[in-house]
């Protein structure tokens, strides 16, 4: 029997899908510890209220400021914009295997920047924590973190033990590539600002050769706990106890 051109057509559609199939895939971006941690930690649930979360998972090259390739930030759009030669491919993933990336190589001698600016609740909580996670080859060279606002506020900026630990993953970069061979990790920081600034920008300082596959960003506008707000009306007392006696002195 003759067979139908609609039977061909079917066929060899399913043999170019699995010709696809067979080939390198491209994988998504690890979000390896999939949100901040433990509250005992320092850290809290993603989704709470107050809290944001952006992803800048390096799926297209980044000319200027970019916004966040996963945006879950009520108050305004992430973005992210670098400084010095980088140079955007798809390479060999963090998951090993034939699985592939698309990432940024820093091709700067001296080291790049990025620069990620977070917009915060505009209420002005007393204190706000940021949890940031990185997948790189090379482990920055610096990270810094800052609040800003349209009036110039004053910031302080702190942070908190996360109580993880750096993650290596079971891929790399081979030899024969730009900063190979080079395994892949992933690097995470707790940072504090008080009060919560309406923005804040946070830079990393990425050495040469280093290739950066995605950026997880999350963040919580809060009000301190019960007992850290004792100690802060305590310490408010003993000041105002010791202007009054400055006072009787005089």
């Amino acid at each position: 029997m003759p067979k139908s051109s609609s039977g061909i057509c079917l066929r060899q559609v399913i043999l170019v899908a699995a010709v696809c199939l067979s080939v390198t895939s491209i994988g998504l971006a690890k979000d390896a510890w999939g949100g901040p941690p433990a509250p005992e930690n320092g850290g809290w649930d993603r989704g709470e209220p107050g809290s944001t979360y952006q992803k800048f998972d390096m799926s297209t090259p980044i000319a200027g400021p970019n916004p966040a390739n996963v945006n879950e930030n009520p108050f305004g759009a992430p973005t992210i914009e670098m400084d010095g030669l980088w140079e955007w491919d798809v390479v060999p993933g963090p998951d090993g295997g034939d699985t592939t990336v698309n990432a940024w190589h820093c091709a700067e001698p001296d080291g790049g920047k990025l620069r990620i600016r977070v917009p915060n609740d505009p209420q002005q909580n007393p204190i706000k924590k940021i949890y940031m996670q990185i997948t790189t080859t090379k482990h920055p060279s610096g990270v810094s973190v800052t609040g800003g606002d349209a009036c110039g506020g004053s910031y302080t900026s702190g942070t908190f033990n996360t109580g993880r630990f750096d993650l290596q993953h079971p891929g790399g970069i081979p030899a024969g590539m730009p900063g190979g061979p080079a395994c892949w990790y992933t690097y995470d920081w707790g940072f504090t600002i008080t009060p919560n600034p309406e923005f804040e920008d946070i830079v990393i300082d990425m050495p040469y050769c280093s290739w950066v596959d995605q950026i997880d960003i999350d963040t919580i506008c809060t009000i301190p706990e019960p007992a850290t707000m004792g100690l802060l009306a305590l310490g408010g007392l003993a000041m105002l106890h010791r202007r009054r006696q400055d006072l009787a002195a005089r």
